[in-house]
C-alpha cells in the first residue's frame, strides 16, 4: 500500500496520449488530427461518472481530481494482489505463494503502472478473481464457475484484450473434462459482458450476438501481424524479475501440477503472442500475473525437490532473488518519481491562472514530432494552435487577421530548447510583442532518460507572453 501511495502521489504527468485524450481530455480540446475514438467505452464511461461525482462534491481542481483517479487505480491494484495471493495459495504451497506475492507486490513496473489510467488496471482484479473462482469451483461449488464467468466478462468489458486469456482458459476447462463448469463459465461471461455493453448503450437488447461482434472489432486481424524481432516479451520479463530469474519463472511451467496447467497454458500462449506478434503490450500485461503465480510454484518445486545436480544452481537462484529485491526497490523509487510531462503540466497550470484567455500557440520541437497538449490541467477551455511547419504559420496568421483582439493568442509555448532563437524569430513575425514569461525545466533524471531514449526534446517548456493581447 505504501509503495502504491508513493507512485500515486509522485507519478503525475507521466503519459498523455491514452490518459488525457482517450479518457480524461474532452474531445473538444483534442487537436483536429488526433484520434479521439474511445477504444474502451465501458472504462471511459466509468471515468466520466467519477468526474461527475467529483464535480458534485465541488472537487474541481485538476490536480485533486487526477490524484483521486490514481488512488482509485492503486486501490484496484491492491485488490489484484489480494486475489492473486488467494489464487497462488489455491494453486500450490506456501513457499511458492509467498514468492509469487513478492513478485506481484514489488516488481517496480506493477506499482508504477498500477496508478496510471490504463484500462487493464481495472480489468486485472476481475480476471484474477474470475480465475480464482473457477479454480475453487473444481472441488464442488458449481455456482462459483458462474460467478467466475461474471467476473471474467466484466474484465473483458473494461479491457477487451483480456478475452484472449479468458476464452482460452474456458476452453481448457473442457480439456480437464469439466463440461458443466465450461458452460457455466461461458454463460456467466456472456451475461456480464452483454449487460456491461448494454448499460452504456453500445449494443441493443434485441441483438445479443453483437457481444461477439464487439470482441471481433477490438481484436481484429490487423493486430496479429508477426513481429520478427520477438524481443519485447523476454525483455519485459527480464527487466521486471531480473535476468535470469524471469526465465527461471517461465522454466517453472514445466514443473506444474496437472490441475494448474489450465491457469498456466493460456498465460504462456498470451506471452508468446505478445512476444512474436506486432501488438505486444496488451497480451503481456494480461499474461504477467499468471506467469508469476504459476511459474513461482513450478520453479520453487523444481529447486526444492529437484535432483542433486539442481542444487548446484540454488546459489544462482537465490542471488537472482537478491537482485530482484535490490534492483526493483531502486527502480520503483526512481521510475515512480519521474514525470516526463511535468514541465508542460506546470506551464498549463500557470497560464490557467489568467482570467481571460481564449487561445494559445504551441510550437512543436520538430516537424516529425507531434505532442498534443493536455488543456485539462489548465482548468479552463481554450483553443490551441499548433505550429510545426510553414503551413501552420500561415494558418495562424490568417486566424489573427480574421478574429477580434479578444481571440488573439495570450501565450506561446515552445516545447524544447532546440533552435529556440530561430523559432521565436519566426513566430515573432506574426506575433511581434512577445516576451519571456516563465521557463519550466525537467529534472536531472528526466533529462538523462530523454538522452538514453533519444527523445527529440529536452523536456523544457518556455512560456512567452503576447503583450499585445494584454
Amino acid at each position: 500500500m505504501i509503495i502504491r501511495l508513493i507512485a500515486a502521489f509522485f507519478s503525475e504527468g507521466y503519459v498523455f496520449n491514452f490518459e488525457h485524450f482517450d479518457v480524461i481530455e474532452p474531445s473538444s480540446n483534442a487537436p483536429a488530427n488526433f484520434d479521439t475514438q474511445k477504444p474502451y467505452p465501458f472504462y471511459f464511461m466509468l471515468h466520466q461518472a467519477m468526474f461527475s461525482v467529483m464535480q458534485s462534491l465541488n472537487i474541481i481542481s485538476p490536480h485533486s481530481q487526477m490524484l483521486i483517479i490514481r488512488l482509485i487505480h492503486a486501490f484496484f491494484s491492491i485488490i489484484s494482489l489480494l486475489f492473486g495471493y488467494r489464487l497462488a495459495r489455491a494453486a500450490g504451497d506456501k513457499r511458492g505463494t509467498y514468492l509469487a506475492f513478492s513478485f506481484l507486490s514489488f516488481a517496480w513496473i506493477i506499482p508504477f503502472i498500477s496508478v496510471r489510467t490504463y484500462a487493464f488496471n481495472l480489468a486485472m482484479p476481475f480476471i484474477i478473481m474470475a480465475v480464482w473462482l473457477a479454480r475453487i469451483s473444481l472441488k464442488k461449488y458449481y455456482f462459483t464457475s458462474f460467478l467466475g464467468g461474471l467476473a471474467g466478462g466484466l474484465s473483458i468489458a473494461f479491457y477487451p484484450y483480456a478475452a484472449v486469456y479468458w476464452l482460452i482458459f474456458i476452453l481448457f476447462t473442457l480439456v480437464i473434462h469439466k463440461p458443466r463448469r465450461f458452460l457455466l463459465l461461458l454463460l456467466g461471461t456472456w451475461i456480464s459482458l452483454f449487460l456491461s455493453l448494454w448499460s452504456i448503450h453500445l449494443i441493443e437488447v434485441s441483438s445479443p450476438l453483437s457481444v461477439w461482434t464487439y470482441l471481433w472489432q477490438n481484436l481484429h486481424p490487423e493486430q496479429i501481424a508477426v513481429n520478427t524481432s520477438g524481443w519485447m516479451g523476454p525483455v519485459i520479463l527480464a527487466l521486471v524479475l531480473g535476468p535470469p530469474l524471469g526465465f527461471f519463472v517461465l522454466f517453472g511451467f514445466l514443473r506444474l501440477r496437472k490441475d494448474t496447467i489450465r491457469i498456466a497454458a493460456p498465460a504462456l500462449i498470451c506471452f508468446l503472442v505478445g512476444t512474436f506478434f506486432q501488438n505486444q503490450f496488451h497480451q503481456l500485461v494480461i499474461a504477467f500475473p499468471f506467469i508469476v503465480i504459476t511459474g513461482s510454484h513450478g520453479w520453487s518445486n523444481f529447486i526444492e525437490k529437484g535432483n542433486s545436480w539442481v542444487g548446484r544452481y540454488k546459489s544462482l537462484y537465490y542471488a537472482m532473488l537478491g537482485y530482484f529485491w535490490t534492483a526493483n526497490s531502486i527502480l520503483l523509487i526512481w521510475i515512480s518519481t519521474v514525470a516526463p510531462h511535468q514541465p508542460l503540466i506546470e506551464a498549463l497550470q500557470y497560464i490557467g491562472k489568467t482570467q481571460k484567455i481564449n487561445t494559445i500557440v504551441v510550437v512543436q520541437p520538430s516537424y516529425d514530432f507531434f505532442e498534443p497538449i493536455p488543456v485539462y490541467y489548465a482548468g479552463k477551455s481554450f483553443q490551441v494552435k499548433y505550429i510545426s511547419n510553414s503551413d501552420d504559420l500561415d494558418a495562424l496568421n490568417l486566424f489573427i487577421q480574421t478574429h477580434s483582439s479578444d481571440s488573439l493568442p495570450a501565450y506561446v509555448l515552445f516545447l524544447g530548447e532546440n533552435d529556440l532563437k530561430q523559432k521565436v524569430k519566426l513566430v515573432s513575425q506574426i506575433l511581434p510583442y512577445l516576451s519571456v514569461e516563465e521557463i519550466f525545466k525537467s529534472g536531472f533524471t528526466e533529462r538523462q532518460i530523454r538522452k538514453i531514449l533519444r527523445q527529440p526534446t529536452s523536456g523544457s517548456v518556455i512560456v512567452y507572453k503576447n503583450n499585445y493581447f494584454y
